[in-house]
């Protein structure tokens, strides 16, 4: 909703549900919700697929309802204005595993990438612009998981408007600066090659986040070299074309 003269959401009613029923985690698991394994290796992974589908329908893996998730939550990230807001939406790492679902971008189908790929990248920068404004939110943005999605099973494919291969995105450690790493991978990814941009604006988010005036910030990101070689690896070959 639109902000109060006060900084906050304009109906405090909606809001006060919005927090008691805990719907932030509710859209983050829409969002990573993807289609359990078209092959059933034993009976308890048989069973932990009946669960998600009962849990979630098939209409949530498709890209436009991914795409509304973004856009619901970008929005209220910009709507927020006083702290307390802030701090419960970007609190629980909710945002650090929303920012990580989308990487690697190979998982997903060209289609879907089509639909999806402006709006995540549109999310990034509306994350990199609240951090920018507030460094002292750094700390939320730091990822406090072990795990992406707290799921270790493989990701096989069974829908095939969604995923475009088998991803190991379940059993990858989040990154530490996820904000970063995504946009870094986004800025690598085959799709920022032939769209100029998603490719500046991933380098924009980049960039940013790099000129932030804070000790902490800048020492995560010079702890991330893996993140460091990618992006160098990527700069040099768009440098020698």
């Amino acid at each position: 909703g639109k902000d109060d003269d006060d900084g906050g959401f304009d109906n405090e009613e909606v809001w006060t549900y919005f927090c008691d029923k805990n719907i932030l985690a509710l859209l983050v698991d829409i969002a990573k919700a993807k289609p359990p394994p078209s092959m059933i290796s034993d009976a308890e992974q048989q069973q932990q697929d009946q669960e998600q589908q009962q849990q979630f329908g098939g209409v949530v893996w498709t890209p436009s309802v991914k795409v509304q998730v973004l856009e619901t939550i970008s929005t209220l990230l910009t709507n927020a204005k006083d702290d307390t807001s802030l701090y419960f939406l970007l609190s629980n790492n909710h945002v650090n595993e929303l920012t990580s679902f989308f990487v690697p971008t190979s998982q997903w189908t060209d289609h879907a990438l089509e639909e999806m790929m402006p709006h995540y990248i549109g999310f990034l920068k509306s994350l990199s612009l609240k951090l920018v404004q507030s460094p002292h939110l750094f700390q939320f943005f730091v990822s406090e998981s072990g795990r992406a999605n707290g799921d270790t099973s493989p990701q096989l494919v069974s829908e095939p408007l969604l995923l475009q291969s088998s991803s190991s995105a379940g059993d990858a450690l989040l990154a530490r600066f996820p904000l970063l790493h995504s946009s870094i991978q986004v800025l690598s990814s085959a799709f920022a090659k032939s769209d100029a941009f998603v490719h500046i604006t991933a380098l924009n988010i980049i960039l940013n986040l790099c000129q932030i005036p804070l000790g902490h910030i800048r020492t995560v990101i010079g702890e991330a070299v893996v993140d460091q070689q990618i992006l160098l690896s990527h700069l040099c070959q768009r440098l020698v074309r």
